[in-house]
Parts: C-alpha cells; sequence; structure tokens
C-alpha cells in the first residue's frame, strides 16, 4: 500500500492544491471576459426604441451609424449628469408612453435643466409606432399600430411646457402621396410610410420641409438654453429606416453640421433602463458580482488554509527511550525487514557481524596480551594459538576461525564461543577450581 501524500503548509495535499489553483484560474478567467464581453447578458431582451435593440423600433444601427461617423455614442443608464456637453447633444428616442402613468413632465424637465447647465442641445425623437414583442423572439417586434397624435405630441409638450410654446399639431400624410422634402431648397429622398409630420408654426424653424409639415424643426427655448431639436418621424433614423433614401445623408448632417457634435448622448433612463451610479451597487450587479464571488471564494480558501483544524489533536510521536535496548530493537527491526524482502539477507548480515566480532576480538586479545607481529594478522593468530595450546585451553582459535568462514549452526552460539575464548585467553579457564 502507497504511504499517504504529505500534506502542504496549510493543510492541502498537492493534488488539492492543484484543484484549487486550476478551479480559480478558470473562474477568474470567465469572471473577467464576462466584464469585457458580457454587458448584453446583463440586459433582458428588448424590442423597444432604445440604443440597446436591434428590432425595427430599436435605435442600435443608429448608435453604430454615429460611432462610425467618430462621435464618441454613450448610452447613459443613470440619472446622474454624465457625459453631455455642448459639443455632445442628448438625444430623446421616444419616451416611453409609460412614463406618462406617473409624472409625465419630472424626467423630461429634468433633462431641460441639466442642457441648460451643460450647454447641451436636446434631439427629441417623437414616438409613432407601438408593438408588441413576439413570445418566441422577445427581441422581435410583432404587429406594428400607429400611436395616437395626442400620445405622440405629450414628450413635445413636457419639454415645451417652461417656454409657454404650444406644441404643433401632429400630421399624418398616408402611404404613396409625394413628400417632396428638402432642406435649405435641396430635393431629398425620404421613404416614410406612412409619413408623420409637424404642422408648420411661428415658434419653430424648419430644416427638413416636406409637403404638410416639418419632417425636422428646432424650436428656441427659455433664454440661456439651447435649442429643442425634433424629429417628427422615427422612422427616419431607427433600424427600419435609417438605410432608406437620404436618411443617414439627413442625420449626418443634422448632428455633424448643424449641431457640430462630437458625441451623442443617448439617455436610456427615459426607457426604464436604471443603474446605481456608486461602485459598490455596481459590484452586486452582472457582470461585476462574478468578479464580487470569485474574491469571495478566493478570500474563503485563504481563511480555509489558514484557519485551526478541527477535533480531537493527533497524538504526538513517542520520544525514543534512553538506553542500548532501543538501538538494538531498532537493528534487530531494520535486520527483519531486510529479511522480509531478500530471505537470504537476514543470513548474510549475521555473517558478516560474526567476521567483524571474531576480527576484533582477536585484535583485542593481541593487544592485551602484547602479541603483535609485523608479519600481519596470520602471525599473529599463529602466536595466539601457541598461547592457547600452552595453557591447554578447551578452545581452538583455528576452529573458530573455520566456523566463522564456514557459518553453519546457530550464530548466537557461535559469537558466544568466541567471547568465551576471549575470556580464557584473558582470564584463564574459568572452569579451573
Amino acid at each position: 500500500m502507497d504511504a499517504p501524500r504529505p500534506e502542504l503548509p496549510g493543510g492541502f495535499s498537492p493534488s488539492t492544491l492543484r484543484w484549487i489553483v486550476v478551479a480559480a484560474a478558470v473562474s477568474f478567467s470567465a469572471a473577467l471576459l464576462l466584464t469585457i464581453f458580457g454587458r448584453d447578458l446583463s440586459r433582458p431582451p428588448t424590442a423597444t426604441a432604445n440604443s440597446f435593440s436591434r428590432s425595427v423600433l430599436g435605435y442600435r444601427g443608429l448608435a453604430e451609424f454615429l460611432a462610425a461617423l467618430d462621435l464618441g455614442v454613450v448610452s447613459r443608464e443613470t440619472r446622474a449628469a454624465l457625459g453631455s456637453g455642448s459639443e455632445r447633444p442628448i438625444l430623446l428616442a421616444e419616451p416611453d408612453a409609460a412614463l406618462a402613468a406617473g409624472d409625465p413632465t419630472r424626467r423630461l424637465l429634468a433633462l431641460l435643466q441639466e442642457s441648460r447647465a451643460k450647454r447641451a442641445s436636446l434631439v427629441l425623437v417623437l414616438p409613432k409606432w407601438t408593438g408588441t414583442p413576439l413570445a418566441r423572439r422577445p427581441d422581435w417586434v410583432g404587429a406594428l399600430r400607429l400611436l395616437p397624435p395626442a400620445a405622440v405630441r405629450r414628450p413635445l409638450a413636457a419639454l415645451l411646457a417652461p417656454s409657454d410654446v404650444a406644441p404643433a399639431e401632429v400630421v399624418r400624410v398616408p402611404p404613396g402621396a409625394p413628400l417632396g422634402c428638402s432642406w435649405n431648397a435641396r430635393a431629398l429622398d425620404v421613404e416614410l410610410a406612412p409619413a408623420q409630420l409637424l404642422a408648420e408654426a411661428p415658434e419653430m424653424t424648419p430644416l427638413v420641409r416636406c409637403r404638410g409639415g416639418a419632417l425636422v424643426a428646432r424650436y428656441p427655448l427659455a433664454l440661456g438654453s439651447p435649442d429643442l431639436f425634433v424629429v417628427a418621424d422615427p422612422d427616419l433614423l431607427n433600424n427600419r429606416g435609417l438605410a432608406r433614401g437620404d436618411h443617414a445623408a439627413i442625420v449626418q448632417a443634422l448632428f455633424v453640421q448643424v449641431l457640430g457634435a462630437t458625441g451623442v448622448v443617448f439617455d436610456e433612463t427615459i426607457h426604464g433602463f436604471e443603474r446605481a451610479t456608486s461602485l459598490v451597487a455596481e459590484l452586486f450587479r452582472f457582470p461585476l458580482a462574478l468578479v464580487l464571488a470569485q474574491a469571495a471564494i478566493l478570500l474563503a480558501i485563504v481563511l480555509w488554509a489558514g484557519a485551526a483544524r478541527f477535533g480531537k489533536p493527533a497524538a504526538a510521536a513517542a520520544a525514543l527511550p534512553a538506553g542500548k535496548q532501543a538501538l538494538i530493537d531498532n537493528t534487530a527491526g531494520l535486520l527483519a525487514a531486510g529479511a522480509e524482502r531478500d530471505p537470504r539477507g537476514l543470513r548474510g548480515h549475521a555473517a558478516d557481524s560474526l567476521a567483524r566480532y571474531y576480527r576484533q576480538t582477536v585484535r583485542a586479545v593481541a593487544s592485551e596480551l602484547f602479541v603483535g607481529s609485523e608479519r600481519g594478522e596470520r602471525e599473529t593468530r599463529e602466536r595466539l594459538q601457541r598461547i592457547s595450546d600452552g595453557r591447554r585451553l578447551g578452545m581452538s582459535l583455528a576452529a573458530l576461525e573455520f566456523r566463522v568462514r564456514n557459518p553453519e549452526g546457530s550464530d548466537l552460539e557461535l559469537a558466544r564461543a568466541i567471547h568465551r575464548w576471549r575470556l580464557e585467553m584473558t582470564d584463564g579457564d574459568r572452569r579451573d577450581p
């Protein structure tokens, strides 16, 4: 059985630590990618008239077209005055009819105050259509219905109310009727069916004139406020109509030549898109909520690694006992372990130990009896043998050497015989009285 893998500092095994690192890397990469590319995932599909919508009523095409003209486009989802300025007009694309359910003028008047404070012109696109999203594709629109003229005029009336200017009447030109639109006496190709215009009035200055009314007009507001520009028909610049006729040229002339814009701010708060302005609130919204969850998981792992373990403490390893017995037991255990792996190993270790013990005993006896020879150990053993024979000892050194070189029988008994020979050589034959 393989030994268990040791734990690294912090209580994790190498395999567990690798899984933690891989999971953290994958989750962090996913959170980073979603933070960059997941903006649309945080918003449910929409088919209404806003800069996020790709339906026929939406203005995603207009936002991309203005960006292609090198105009900085901002889709604003906060009520804070952000991004607008003298060269960055605020575009109000068909304020929702639901705006009238509460206070119809509150938000529009706040935008009017922002326009005055920032010297930012307002571009109001009047509503025209209402449609129901498809059940299978909530970002598409099914059947369209024309709004009544009273609903069309409501946003314009709210913005003109502080200036005591009456909004113009809404004129509908049926499909097939010639429009004859022009800008500064230049004929334009305008494809609107039906066309929605504003009846000309002394309070406004038509920019794009058509038969029956104005398609694009300018309203002067209160003293010190930028002018209000009104696009009467949203089909001039929404996804449905921007690519028709000279519509794109009209849009470019309005924003670049007339307004001198370097950027455009789509105010989406009028369509119900609201975001908190604080960083703390954004951290709890998708996709930044994924980064917050990632940080919380990493913090939990760090606390887990540094926390004390629960349960009964493991028993400490016993200390080595004092004395020779521990050394003898350890040596015996090592020999036994070697014998388990190689049955002949224990016999081989014992024979080597007996040979060393025999040589050391011979040297010790020779040293004690002052028997030595420059000719080597053989001469020394011969002299010790003569002493043994002269003392008529019962043991022969030559016989012991033969048994050491050819071990048979009990190794322990042979070791005792070597020890007894030493005692007889140094202390005499203890069997004598």
